[in-house]
C-alpha cells in the first residue's frame, strides 16, 4: 500500500544518506517505481519492484528489517528472528511498533523525525546491539512454540468441518446483539448475584463420613437400577424443597408414575419436603454428580439448565428435561431443545402430566439418545486430549514466564476494552 518512491525528496535523500554511511553493510530496497527515485542512490543499495520477503528475512545475512510496522510484516521478522527499524505511519502500524520496541525488538524512528542522523543511528544500534537480536530470538522462540505445527493444526480443523458440517466453528457471538457482545447484560447478572451474596451468604459443609456414606448408597442404587435412573438436580442455589406444593406434588406423582425407573433427587435439606415421597425415590444433600451422569443406568438428568450441569451431561451423553429459572438458563435450555438433546418444561407449566410425559419422552424415544451422543462427540473432538493441553500450557509459562500469555487487553482502559472509541469513530 505504501510506495516509499512517493515520500517527499528530504525523507528519501536521508535515507540515502543513511544508506550510505552503512558501507559496507548492503541494503535490499523494495520500491514499486524505481525511475521515480532522485539520483544518488549509492552503490551498497539494490532496489526491485518486489521481493520474496520470507526468502530475503530468512537469509542468515539478513541482520535488520526496516519497516512500516504492518502486522504480517512483523510476524515474519520475528518468526526469522530479525529485530527492526520501524517507521509507523497508519492504522495499527503504531500500536504493533509500540508493543515491539517494548519487547527490545525494534527503534521506532517517527516519520516527521526522518533524517540521516536518525536513521544511520537506529540501523547501526540494530547492527551493534546484540541485545536486539537476542530479545527477537527469545520472542521467536516463544512465537514457534505450538502445541501442533501450523500444518497439522491447519489439516485437523479442515478435517473437523468435515466431521461436523459448516457450521460446527461459527462463533455463537456472530448472533449476538451489540450489548450481549459487550456482556452488558452478563455484568448486570454478576453485579445483582454478588450484591445478594453480600445480603445472604450461606456455606454449606459436609462432613467426610457423610459423603463417604452417601456413596455407596448411592452406587448401591444405580446399580441396581436395572430399568433406569433419572437424575434431579437443580445445582448448588436452587432449593428443590422451597418449591411450592403444588409443584412438589407434582413431582411426586409423575415419579410414581415412570416406576419401576428410579429417581436420584437432590434436596439440601430433606426434612423440608412434604410427606408421601415415593418408593423409587432416593434424596441425598449431596451427589458426586459426575459419577452419577457416568453410570450406565442413568438416562435422563431433570435440570435447571446450569451452563456446567449441561456440559456435564453432554459429555457423558444424558438427555436432559430442562426447567430454566433464571439467568443463563432459559438461553441454555433453548439451544438443548434446539438440538434435540432435551426437553424443556416452563416452571409455571409444571403438573403431573407434563413432568411425566417428558421424562418417558426421554426414557422410550431412542432420538434423544442419539441426538445427544452426536452432541458429545463432537465435543468431545479435540487436537490434543484437556490433560495434555493443560500440560503443554503449564509447561509452556514455565518455559516463557508468567507474561507470556498475558492478554493485551487487560493493559487498555474499561473504555477500550469496550470499544467505545470505535463505536464512535462509526457513528461519526
Amino acid at each position: 500500500m505504501t510506495r516509499i518512491e512517493t515520500f517527499p525528496k528530504r525523507i528519501l535523500e536521508a535515507f540515502s544518506r543513511s544508506f550510505a554511511n552503512l558501507s559496507p553493510v548492503r541494503v535490499l530496497l523494495k520500491i514499486a517505481e524505481p525511475e521515480e527515485l532522485p539520483p544518488g542512490l549509492p552503490s551498497n543499495v539494490m532496489t526491485q519492484s518486489w521481493f520474496d520477503q520470507i526468502q530475503v528475512l530468512k537469509h542468515r545475512n539478513v541482520r535488520v528489517f526496516i519497516t512500516h510496522g504492518g502486522l504480517m510484516g512483523i510476524q515474519e521478522s520475528v518468526y526469522y528472528g530479525k529485530p527492526m527499524v520501524a517507521i509507523p505511519l497508519f492504522g495499527d502500524q503504531p500500536t504493533h511498533v509500540a508493543n515491539c520496541v517494548k519487547r527490545h525488538i525494534a527503534i521506532k524512528v517517527d516519520v516527521q523525525d526522518i533524517s540521516e542522523e536518525s536513521m544511520t543511528d537506529a540501523v547501526l544500534k540494530i547492527l551493534g546491539d546484540s541485545t536486539y537480536k537476542e530479545a527477537v530470538q527469545k520472542v521467536s522462540s516463544e512465537f514457534k512454540d505450538h502445541l501442533e505445527s501450523p500444518l497439522k493444526t491447519a489439516i485437523f480443523w479442515t478435517e473437523y468441518m468435515a466431521r461436523h458440517d459448516i457450521e460446527s466453528l461459527k462463533h455463537p457471538a456472530s448472533d449476538l446483539s451489540w450489548w450481549q457482545a459487550c456482556l452488558i447484560d452478563i455484568y448486570c447478572f454478576v453485579i445483582v448475584i454478588v450484591v445478594t451474596t453480600l445480603c445472604v451468604f450461606h456455606v454449606l459443609t459436609i462432613k467426610l463420613c457423610r459423603i463417604l456414606c452417601s456413596l455407596t448408597v448411592v452406587q448401591r442404587w444405580l446399580d441396581e437400577s436395572d430399568q433406569g435412573c433419572i437424575y434431579f438436580s437443580f445445582g448448588s442455589m436452587t432449593r428443590i424443597e422451597t418449591f411450592s406444593k403444588d409443584i412438589l406434588d407434582a413431582f411426586y406423582r409423575s415419579f410414581e408414575n415412570i416406576s419401576p425407573a428410579r429417581v436420584l433427587l437432590k434436596i439440601a435439606k430433606p426434612e423440608d419436603l412434604p410427606v408421601g415421597l415415593p418408593s423409587n425415590v432416593l434424596i441425598q444433600s449431596w451427589f458426586d454428580q459426575i459419577q452419577v451422569l457416568k453410570h450406565r443406568n442413568v438416562k435422563g438428568f431433570i435440570t435447571h439448565g446450569g451452563l456446567m450441569s449441561i456440559q456435564e451431561s453432554v459429555y457423558y451423553e444424558v438427555p436432559m428435561v430442562g426447567i430454566p429459572l433464571f439467568g443463563d438458563q432459559p438461553s441454555n435450555v433453548a439451544n438443548c431443545v434446539k438440538r434435540q438433546i432435551a426437553i424443556k418444561v416452563d416452571v409455571q407449566d409444571i403438573s403431573e402430566e407434563s413432568m411425566t410425559d417428558a421424562i418417558l419422552k426421554i426414557l422410550r424415544d431412542s432420538t434423544y439418545k442419539e441426538a445427544v451422543q452426536n452432541v458429545s462427540s463432537e465435543f468431545k473432538d479435540h487436537l490434543e486430549s484437556p490433560l495434555n493441553t493443560a500440560i503443554f500450557w503449564t509447561e509452556y509459562i514455565g518455559r516463557h514466564g508468567k507474561d507470556s500469555l498475558k492478554l493485551p487487553a487487560s493493559d487498555l482502559s474499561w473504555w477500550q476494552t469496550f470499544l467505545i472509541e470505535i463505536y464512535m469513530f462509526l457513528k461519526w
